[in-house]
């Protein structure tokens, strides 16, 4: 209704109208909702409530958000004004622009009321009216666990089984948000446990999901079925396990057992059920460190030895790789196949050792385990700890364990045989070198051979490590420390004062040159070049200075370096030389093969992790809904 003539309208000292372009504009009704909706902030504007509803307005008026009159003050519960509204006839199943009515405001506990419910159900209302993502008055008022205002509403008969967009039902969003009374209220009126949502989850599993267990042992006393699986095949004893919820694993384990008593089997073909990625719950419960599940579950005497679909592993194998101890000491204790390989030839062993768990490799070296089996790429347990160097020093632990341990130092990875030093120095692992160097019988050949790959691998703490045992000279020692160290003061010293040859032969034929460019110490290359170093000197293996550098990954040293050794103009490519002796190129070739091993392929723990947190961790399926729909909040 447009009133023409009104140039300025205050209320309550608050301009609502001041210029033209207002004026055009206005209307008592969008005044009214203002009105209604600034109630609990002044409560004069009850009177200006009051004073417009004296007038014929348009009762069903909606505002640019759908807002009607009624929803407003249903919304901030003032029962005088909703009373007021109802004698007006309003139509009261009008929806807000997302299928909001009255009605679920009023059934939402933030801002709704028993009392404006109760009001709100005197007149025809449609109960079973669903918003635009599908939940109706009574998802909201169990969504807050309002117990007063879900049983009014059942008193109205709705179905209770109405489903969502996304299948929810109002017993699934009392479940999933843990209000065992409402739970009680709905199973009072048949509500249908049996129902699963789009996902294919049951009020059962939303509830073992979040650890209710008094839901939990309600449903399941109405017979709910435990082995009803989702769309990936979870059930509920998976989703409990995996989240760690004990009490509730508790009440279904002696479910299933009463079940078994009827149905003989039942029970054991319940633990030992497989997901579509074929996790029982022994192995969700294993991979999240739950030893107190753990323990229960092995009383209920499952198959242990069950190897999952992507990998194959096993209970254990995920326990170790995970760290858990107590769960390793729970599952050792049942006598699991210890040795049991995956498909990439991985080992419960090895996956503790690649991980740095020291406690459960020391577990497990107490058991009849193998050190001799090898991956698929040939890596027994100690290359694992050796490729991995010593980010912690949970890994020298290990590796004092295993070579204690060990009945070989001698490793077959990808064909190619090296002893435990130079699997070593190929990783530039300067502590494992010198614990093997304290704890083995090192060869002088198998010395040498390290102190190359420890060259070819830019690793000059090694090589430093190495020199008292391949070279005899004090000087030469000495050229060595200044180009592996980058010590330019002392090559000076050796090369401008003692007289040294810039080509002095190091063990394997190795330069200083060599040296100094693969760790990377540009400076000590161009006094090396000033000095006379010949960059077209090959090794034992014939390989030169800038055959080294270009195996070598890619980094600004790198290019500026083989920049300035291309700049002497000198034939620099060991293709120009005569080919050296299978045996010998043989060698470097090895050194880059193992080199090439990636550290392994991807983090195997991390690779599960990510596989279960695409499914398991999945909340209730109402959640997105839930977040949503609260948007009815008031936005008015």
């Amino acid at each position: 209704m447009h009133h023409f003539g009104i140039f300025k309208l205050t209320i309550n000292n608050q301009t609502i109208i001041d210029e033209v372009e207002d004026y055009a504009k206005f209307c008592f009704e969008e005044s009214l909702l203002h009105a209604i909706g600034s109630i609990d902030q002044d409560e004069e504007y009850e009177k200006i409530v009051l004073l417009l509803l004296q007038f014929d307005l348009n009762i069903n008026y909606q505002n640019s958000s759908g807002f009607t009159a009624l929803m407003i003050a249903s919304g901030i519960k003032h029962l005088k004004v909703v009373d007021l509204l109802l004698s007006k006839s309003p139509d009261i199943n009008i929806q807000n622009s997302k299928g909001i009515t009255a009605l679920m405001i009023a059934s939402e506990s933030r801002f709704g009321s028993f009392q404006v419910v109760k009001l709100l159900l005197r007149k025809g209302l449609n109960i079973n009216v669903q918003e635009y993502k599908g939940w109706t008055a009574l998802m909201f008022a169990c969504q807050d666990g309002c117990y007063d205002v879900v049983e009014l509403l059942l008193s109205k008969n709705p179905d209770v089984d109405v489903q969502s967009n996304n299948g929810e039902t109002s017993l699934m969003v009392a479940c999933d948000n843990g209000h065992s009374q409402v739970v009680e209220l709905l199973l009072s009126k048949n509500a249908d446990i049996s129902i699963a949502t789009n996902y294919s989850w049951t009020a059962l599993m939303l509830s073992c999901c979040k650890g209710y267990h008094i839901i939990v042992d309600l449903l399941l006393k109405r017979n709910a079925d435990i082995s009803i699986k989702d769309k990936e095949g979870w059930n509920a004893l998976n989703l409990a396990c995996y989240h760690g919820h004990y009490q509730v694993v508790e009440v279904l384990l002696s479910n299933m057992r009463a079940i078994d008593d009827q149905d003989n089997n039942r029970c054991n073909i319940l633990i030992n059920a497989q997901t579509q990625d074929g996790w029982t719950s022994l192995m969700l419960a294993c991979h999240s460190g739950h030893h107190q599940i753990v323990e229960l579950l092995l009383n209920a005497d499952p198959d242990i030895n069950i190897p999952e679909n992507v990998r194959g592993w096993t209970a254990l194998m995920i326990a170790c790789a995970n760290g858990h101890y107590q769960v390793v000491n729970l599952l050792l204790s049942k006598q699991p196949n210890i040795n049991k390989q995956d498909r990439d030839g991985w080992t419960a062993l090895m996956l503790a050792c690649n991980n740095g768990h020291f406690s459960v490799v020391e577990l497990l070296l107490n058991e009849d385990i193998d050190l001799r089996i090898k991956h698929n790429d040939g890596r027994m347990a100690l290359a694992f700890v050796l490729q991995k160097g010593c980010e912690t020093p949970n890994y020298l632990n290990i590796m004092e364990q295993l070579l204690d341990n060990h009945p070989s130092h001698m490793h077959q990875i990808k064909n190619v045989t090296v002893h435990s030093v130079v699997l070593a120095a190929i990783y530039c692992n300067p502590d494992a070198v010198e614990i093997i160097m304290k704890k083995c019988e090192v060869s002088q050949e198998h010395y040498r051979d390290a102190f190359v790959a420890a060259c070819y691998s830019g690793g000059s703490s090694v090589m430093i490590l190495l020199s008292n045992k391949i070279l005899s000279s004090s000087n030469v020692r000495e050229l060595l420390l200044a180009a592996a160290g980058g010590d330019l003061g002392l090559l000076v010293s050796m090369l401008f004062e003692v007289g040294m040859s810039p080509d002095t032969p190091l063990a394997g034929g190795i330069t200083p040159l060599m040296i100094a460019a693969s760790c990377g110490h540009i400076e000590i290359v161009e006094t090396l070049i000033q000095a006379g170093a010949d960059v077209r000197k090959i090794d034992d293996n014939g390989l030169m200075v800038l055959d080294i550098l270009l195996n070598k990954e890619e980094s600004f040293l790198k290019t500026a370096i083989v920049d300035l050794i291309i700049s002497t103009n000198k034939p620099i490519s060991a293709t120009q030389h005569q080919p050296v002796s299978a045996s010998k190129s043989d060698i470097s070739r090895n050194i880059s093969l193992i080199r090439s091993i990636p550290y392994p392929e991807e983090n195997p723990v991390q690779f599960c992790s990510e596989l279960l947190m695409s499914a398991a961790y999945r909340k209730s399926d109402n959640e997105d809904t839930a977040e949503d729909t609260q948007n009815i909040r008031l936005n008015y």
